[in-house]
């Protein structure tokens, strides 16, 4: 008997049950594909009809395959026009719109496509395996020749013929490729995409296809500041570029950009501080960059595969031919849980919660400079950890900065000064604020009746000054008071003590001093009539005075 007649004697397995399948890949594949056709070119080099275990699966992917080539555009509409025709589906409609609902985005279509294709080759692997032993029974002498040919079609379902190159191609291409570059330097042109630097230019040729450049240094030494640099220019340039920021959100690039751009002074940008001249350069920058090639994406824990299926959906519109990511190390890996970085975590709970961004922002300004991630840290324990309402720790942020101070040790040092007065929350916080006003003015008071600078005051001296206000609950012109009887000894102490010992008298006002109830204590032997003082009257000395006038002249401005 022939081995053509032997073929025909075999009897066919029966169905295998338990083989790789997956309907939920299946319907995302779906669901992505039409949430993002245009990736169905590549979807299509992948994997085929036969992919889909699930025949209605089938029929939808087959349906879009038919549009594809009939040059229709596929969307949710008219997609399930043409799916009114596939039996068993039912409501076409619902149907579809349930699987765009089941991925929500298109991005990853095609690592699920990649999955799909490797179930089906396991898929096609376990039926080989069961035919054959059914052929290898029935048929010895013809299964040989049948499972050459079935295993080598399905080896060459998972290998494109374009992955492998003859070196001929490759040498030919390198040496065009070494002749555009001669030409370019005679004439002076950049080789790649130019860096803006004309010295980095010279030792690299700018940037060129393949290229893996990492730009490291250490916080704050300007690297977003190169960055945008880059992108600006290889865009300038022509080159559509794609910025994947991690850390700092895209209109905080962009507002970086419009900067550097206009010419404006940044800490005027920060606080809105703009002229009309600032403005119309700002309007100018904002044209420039409006029409450049530059888009962003600040996505946190977001993936390198996503990433790469990005990059490819751009490069298929034509958007994409630079990438720069920022940074690396807040690139979410299948690591992240065990190598996680305090960066990171600062990183993605800033994400999470816009609070923080907005600490962090607030910090930046007031110290008009970038934090460093150890500053971020402490920012974000104090609020997360310490528990601050995030409008005392910005107040705070603000007064600290006002007080010459631009340090988050500062900032944690004065906010544990306020949590002992009780200052928890942002109401109490202003209040506060109001009440540190308050005092700077009393001491500027006091400090002008001593001839002295508020600087020369001590902890203490203030502390008592404090006290005069606040627990006796004196005006100035009982401090005033308390000057003049002291007479012309400028000391603080001095003048504390009679304040003390009024106080405990119960003298409330000047005219209770110089009254018949304050006979005893500080105010004994001391003249008080103003209008005809003695030589003990401290109001007598002309540098008093004078520094009176002055105080006068400043209260009345």
């Amino acid at each position: 008997m022939k081995r053509n007649e032997h073929s025909k004697t075999y009897t066919r397995p029966a169905p295998v049950e338990g083989l790789p399948e997956s309907p939920e890949l299946e319907r995302a594949v779906l669901g992505a594909l039409i949430l993002e056709p245009e990736y169905l070119p590549d979807t299509a080099e992948m994997i085929e009809i036969s992919a889909f275990q699930t025949p209605i699966h089938g029929k939808i992917y087959g349906m879009m395959l038919s549009m594809l080539a009939e040059g229709v555009k596929i969307d949710l509409y008219t997609l399930t026009q043409r799916c009114k025709t596939v039996e068993g589906l039912g409501n076409p409609a619902a149907y579809l719109a349930k699987l765009t609902q089941a991925v929500g985005s298109g991005v990853n279509v095609l690592d699920h496509a990649r999955q799909l294709k490797d179930t089906e080759t396991r898929r096609r692997l376990c039926l080989f395996g069961h035919e054959l032993a059914v052929r290898a029974a029935s048929d010895p002498s013809g299964v040989l020749d049948w499972a050459t040919t079935e295993i080598t079609a399905i080896a060459a379902a998972t290998v494109h013929a374009n992955d492998i190159t003859p070196l001929s191609d490759v040498v030919r291409a390198t040496l065009d490729d070494l002749e555009r570059r001669q030409q370019a330097r005679q004439v002076g042109e950049c080789i790649g995409i130019p860096t803006g630097l004309q010295r980095l230019d010279a030792l690299t040729g700018g940037w060129r296809g393949g290229q893996l450049v990492v730009l490291a240094g250490r916080p704050g030494m300007g690297k977003s500041a190169a960055m945008l640099h880059f992108a600006r220019t290889a865009a300038v340039a022509g080159v559509p570029v794609c910025v994947f920021s991690l850390e700092m959100p895209d209109t905080q690039l962009a507002g970086r950009m419009l900067v550097g751009g206009s010419g404006v002074n940044s800490g005027s940008f920060r606080t809105g501080d703009i002229d009309a001249d600032g403005w119309r350069e700002l309007e100018r920058a904002a044209a420039e960059l409006s029409a450049l090639p530059v888009y962003f994406s600040d996505c946190a824990n977001i993936t390198m595969g996503t990433i790469r299926s990005q990059c490819k959906a751009m490069a298929r519109r034509g958007r994409c031919g630079m990438v720069i990511i920022d940074y690396l190390q807040l690139l979410d890996t299948a690591s992240r849980n065990t190598n996680s970085t305090r960066e990171r975590e600062i990183a993605a709970a800033s994400r999470t919660d816009p609070m923080i961004s907005s600490l962090i922002d607030c910090a930046q300004t007031g110290f008009a400079r970038p934090l460093t991630h150890r500053e971020m840290e402490k920012l974000v324990n104090l609020y997360v950890q310490e528990g601050f309402a995030p409008e005392t720790v910005m107040l705070c942020v603000a007064y600290v900065a006002s007080c010459g101070k631009r340090t988050m040790a500062a900032v944690v040092h004065e906010l544990k000064v306020w949590r002992t007065e009780g200052v928890e929350t942002g109401e109490q916080a202003d209040a506060h604020l109001k009440l540190l006003a308050l005092r700077r003015s009393r001491e500027q008071y006091v400090s002008g009746l001593l001839g002295i600078s508020t600087d020369e005051l001590t902890l203490g001296g203030r502390k008592a000054i404090a006290r005069w206000y606040e627990v006796y609950g004196y005006d100035d012109a009982m401090v005033q008071e308390a000057a003049v009887q002291a007479g012309p000894k400028r000391d603080l102490w001095y003048w504390n003590s009679i304040l003390k010992t009024w106080n405990a008298k119960g003298l409330r006002t000047v005219h209770d001093v110089r009254g018949p109830v304050a006979d005893a204590g500080a105010s004994r032997n001391i003249r008080v009539d103003r209008e005809a003082p003695s030589g003990n009257d401290f109001l007598g000395s002309s540098s008093l005075s004078a520094s009176l006038n002055r105080l006068k002249k400043r209260s009345n401005t």
